[in-house]
């Protein structure tokens, strides 16, 4: 499942959009969680890291898609962002905040379909792989997604889960480093390991994760890791 949400001031735009979902859903057979805002500020107070996808009109009144773009960059989300604009100038000004792509007014479904295909397509190869690990008798798979970070506590290690919980695991920390690696993860120090996916912000001596842990950062590894993440960004 896909979460997408729809932000744009007119409402023949938000409905035929809407429309157009559905049928790529028919089509495609993706399921997606669809959320529709009429403005700039609602997007602000509804939007969340959970976000998969955002169809943005550009121009809207008080606060405008781009500007309300610019703020999700700053915060430090990666959502994927298509622009939804009447003027074409306005690309050029999308690549300051990583748009996925534009679509011009009005949006016709084969375009929109396009580009779905190709968001999707590649969201599918970042959420990566999966993960077995077992805890006594009992075995579960997790995938990469699901995963914010992963830590060494004495002989055990522990996956920390997106939605808060935490799974011991009996696979060595170096193995899931191997596996994880091109999914975006990273070793920051011997005893942990995390995903840049779920990173906030590198510091002096630690990390920031979206979940509110602080985690330590070693010395020798921060430039590589500054490094790894401008790329993961797509900014080196």
């Amino acid at each position: 499942m896909w979460k997408v949400l729809v932000c744009d001031d007119e409402k023949a735009c938000r409905d035929s959009v809407l429309e157009m979902l559905k049928s790529y859903e028919k089509e495609s057979g993706e399921t997606l969680d669809v959320t529709i805002c009429k403005s700039g500020e609602e997007l602000m107070q509804r939007f969340s890291p959970s976000f998969d996808l955002l169809l943005l009109d550009i121009q809207m009144k008080t606060l405008s898609g781009m500007n309300a773009a610019r703020a999700i960059r700053q915060n430090g989300s990666d959502v994927q962002i298509i622009f939804i604009t009447a003027m074409s100038e306005y690309a050029i000004e999308g690549y300051e905040v990583h748009a996925f792509g534009f679509l011009k007014k009005p949006v016709h479904y084969r375009q929109l379909a396009w580009q779905l295909e190709d968001v999707f397509t590649m969201l599918k190869k970042k959420r990566g792989v999966s993960v077995v690990v077992q805890d006594g008798s009992v075995i579960k798979a997790y995938k990469s997604d699901e995963i914010s970070w992963i830590e060494v506590l004495g002989h055990d290690v522990f996956l920390h889960l997106k939605d808060g919980s935490k799974q011991r695991c009996s696979t060595p920390l170096a193995k899931l480093e191997e596996t994880l690696s091109a999914s975006g993860f990273f070793r920051i120090h011997k005893s942990y390991l995390v995903s840049m996916q779920e990173l906030r912000s590198i510091n002096q001596t630690t990390v920031s994760m979206q979940d509110g842990s602080e985690l330590p950062l070693s010395k020798h590894r921060k430039q590589d890791l500054i490094y790894a993440f401008a790329e993961f960004k797509g900014l080196a």
